[in-house]
């Protein structure tokens, strides 16, 4: 289950005045302290949490629509604080409140009960202590295909998987997950050696929890089999098949292994399991499986587990395999190389992309008109796919130290890339090195987190800037601002966030969690690549699954992930495509006044101001409207 998390933050005291510094358009006034603002552009509603209740402003009506009450969810449970372990070690906010993706449900908790509850009428389809009884859920797994959960739950004397169907809204079926002290122990203590999950796939139910895989027949609960010391998991596209795999030699060990196990028991197809240091990624042919490692990669037949190529692609410290027709591009060391069905080079040399083997890869992948381009934290450059040669002699040189941002014209096949107060056109039609087009006077450079591509030129903001540099590379506009408590804050490592979201540093990478990195796709008989929604994969690798982000709409993905990041963080930043608002000082002179600014990103106007006093303002945007929801204690302002 994708989750979206929210900062709980107290407010002091706010005011409007001046010019854009107008009152709300609208006011509703809650019970009691608001704590939470989630807004939910697709379906029009923003849902507030207090205390003890959850309700849904209707952001086309202009009302609250429906609320569930203390009346509603009962009083205040003891169930979790009986839990014999620390349910805060497990991830579970005691005042949490989720939009489950691509649903109409919220998971909430409120007096410490769970929650999941109809986000368009306000039903309440499950309460933890009114469903399951004096069972604790210590993890909820939504299953979409289902429109049920699988919740993992603890009594005083065991642990339990229960199948929690929403249409009927009640538990079809309980399976023991582990009765002894032992077990309950070692799931409290290894939350970062393992990925609890379940999924569904052809009338099963496959769930991971602490290193067991648990395979139940969805209809009637009977458990079929278990697997202890499974570290991840992947159904194969057959429905016929799993490929599991183990950590080996301890937590910290970087050695792996794999095999295939037959869906029917449980057991193992392939004699031998496949060992190695790192597996990287999975590519299921049907027939045969491209298993990536940090060594090399090669093809395994489905049946027996022999390689389909003589010899194994070899390299150190491999990060990336990118299927590209019926070839194959990776990433080893600081090098790519292109390689055919056969496993053989089709470039004569290996391509240097990087001053380094530990330096990152932010974007790598073949562009529209055929050029391959890289984006590392130290070099950026083209290549021609069929000769493997750079297209420029030089690479570009970029500061690793300062963030790198790109964005994409579709039309015109051209990348924009920002990193140190340089701007780029990374043009395939140029036939030499690129200079910058122009040179920003960024005074926040440490903390730029947006570009927006334009007609008339290109819009960077930072924490505190935002900043127009047109087609000539003139500036256009520039808007600084000073950001309240910014000498106590420290300064982001964005470009490290950037590349997390694609591959890492090399360090994280090798330890013995590594395999959070693995992924699992198919390619059908044309060689065509795709990614299943039934092969769900660990959220810090769910980035990586989407490599081929050459459209305007995934650079900005790239750069909304990290903008989450900075929201997360300080819950200052936040932005669209076309406005930015920025939390900054006032600039009337008064130095206790704070503000929250919207800027255009067109043209650096500022379109509205909020006063507020206090250092962390709770507001939540609908991105659709532009509409800003403010909380102050139990106020909440609407500015339109």
């Amino acid at each position: 289950m994708k989750k979206n998390h929210f900062i709980i933050i107290l407010l002091l005291t706010f005011t409007f005045k001046g010019f854009s510094q107008r009152a709300a358009t609208q006011t509703v006034q809650f019970s009691s302290d608001i704590k939470k603002i989630i807004v939910d552009s697709q379906k029009g509603l923003t849902f507030l949490k207090e205390k003890t209740k959850i309700s849904a402003y209707s952001n086309d009506n202009d009302k609250v629509i429906w609320e569930v009450t203390e009346n509603q969810i009962g009083a205040n449970s003891a169930l979790n604080e009986l839990a014999d372990f620390d349910l805060g070690a497990l991830g579970k906010d005691p005042d949490d409140v989720e939009i489950i993706d691509g649903t109409n449900y919220i998971f909430a908790n409120i007096n410490n009960r769970d929650l999941v509850i109809d986000a368009l009428s306000g039903e309440m389809l499950f309460n933890s202590e009114r469903d399951l009884g004096k069972a604790v859920v210590l993890k909820q797994m939504f299953l979409p295909f289902e429109d049920a959960f699988v919740f993992l739950t603890k009594t005083k004397k065991e642990m339990s998987l229960q199948f929690y169907d929403l249409k009927s809204k009640k538990v079809t079926w309980t399976v023991d997950a582990g009765k002894d002290a032992s077990m309950s122990d070692s799931f409290s203590k290894s939350q970062a050696t393992r990925e609890d999950r379940s999924e569904s796939n052809g009338g099963k139910i496959y769930s991971l929890i602490n290193n067991n895989l648990f395979m139940v027949d969805k209809t009637n609960g009977k458990l079929l089999w278990t697997l202890p010391g499974i570290n991840r998991f992947f159904i194969c596209q057959n429905g016929q098949n799993v490929v599991v795999m183990r950590n080996k030699g301890g937590m910290m060990s970087s050695k792996q292994i794999m095999n295939i196990v037959s869906v029917e028991n449980g057991k193992n197809v392939w004699k031998e399991d496949l060992e190695t240091v790192r597996f990287l990624s999975l590519q299921d042919w049907g027939s045969k499986i491209l298993v990536a490692h940090a060594k090399g990669f090669n093809f395994y037949n489905f049946s027996d587990g022999s390689k389909v190529w003589k010899k194994d692609v070899k390299g150190s410290d491999f990060k990336q395999v990118l299927t590209l027709g019926n070839d194959f591009l990776y990433v080893a060391e600081n090098e790519m190389i292109l390689i055919d069905n056969n496993g053989k080079p089709k470039w004569k040399n290996d391509i240097e992309i990087s001053d380094n083997k530990d330096d990152a890869v932010y974007y790598l992948d073949k562009t529209k008109s055929g050029k391959i381009m890289y984006l590392t934290s130290t070099y950026g450059n083209m290549v021609d796919y069929e000769s493997g040669k750079k297209l420029w002699k030089r690479n570009i040189k970029f500061d690793d130290k300062r963030p790198l941002l790109f964005s994409y014209d579709g039309a015109k096949d051209i990348f924009l890339i920002y990193n140190d107060k340089d701007l780029y056109r990374f043009d395939p039609k140029i036939d030499d090195k690129p200079e910058p087009f122009a040179k920003v006077d960024a005074k926040s450079d440490k903390t730029m987190a947006g570009i927006e591509l334009f007609d008339w030129g290109v819009s960077l903001t930072s924490q505190s800037e935002v900043i127009g540099i047109g087609n000539d590379g003139k500036p256009v506009f520039q808007k600084e601002y000073e950001q309240p408590g910014e000498g106590a804050r420290k300064l982001m490592k964005v470009g490290g966030m950037v590349a997390s979201t694609y591959l890492g540093g090399k360090g994280a990478l090798q330890s013995g969690i590594a395999n959070a990195t693995v992924t699992m796709s198919y390619v059908d008989e044309k060689g065509v690549s795709h990614t299943s929604s039934n092969y769900l994969v660990s959220e810090s690798s769910r980035a990586s699954l989407n490599q081929k982000a050459a459209t305007n709409a995934a650079a900005g993905a790239i750069i909304g992930e990290l903008t989450k990041n900075v929201g997360t963080r300080f819950n200052a930043l936040k932005q669209n495509a076309n406005f930015a608002y920025i939390f900054a000082k006032d600039n009337s002179g008064d130095a206790n006044l704070k503000v929250l600014v919207k800027v255009n990103k067109q043209n650096g106007e500022e379109v509205d101001k909020i006063i507020v006093d206090g250092t962390k303002p709770l507001y939540d945007i609908d991105a659709s409207t532009n509409t800003v929801y403010f909380a102050k204690g139990s106020l909440l302002s609407i500015f339109k």
